[in-house]
């Protein structure tokens, strides 16, 4: 599947020079529980990464994949203070209670 372990480094390709420079290094992973949906098998995780060029600078990415495919990926590069006001003001319209999200778990 192609996953990210601890210690990988991830490489983005400088817009300027088109040459691939090392961003980040992966710290630590979190792999949620596979989840059923409508379009198949879904696998989600999150990254804690370090900044390759600033040390102590870090990102949490969410990356997800798809039926063993990765899918997509948001990256946060925010304070914790930023991301708990999000999840209080999502938890506060109810947007986790809506219907959509898989539910059901497969083994």
């Amino acid at each position: 599947m192609g996953r990210r372990q601890v210690g990988d480094v991830r490489y983005f390709k400088d817009p300027r020079t088109k040459k691939k420079v090392p961003v980040s290094r992966i710290v630590e992973v979190v792999r949620g529980p596979r989840v059923s949906g409508d379009w198949g098998v879904y696998d989600f995780e999150a990254w804690l990464e370090e900044d390759c060029s600033t040390q102590g600078i870090h990102y949490i990415s969410f990356p997800y994949y798809r039926n063993g495919r990765f899918a997509g990926q948001t990256t946060l590069r925010a304070p914790p203070r930023a991301v708990q006001d999000l999840i209080r003001q999502i938890t506060r319209r109810g947007w986790l209670r809506l219907a959509g999200w898989p539910v059901s778990r497969s083994p």
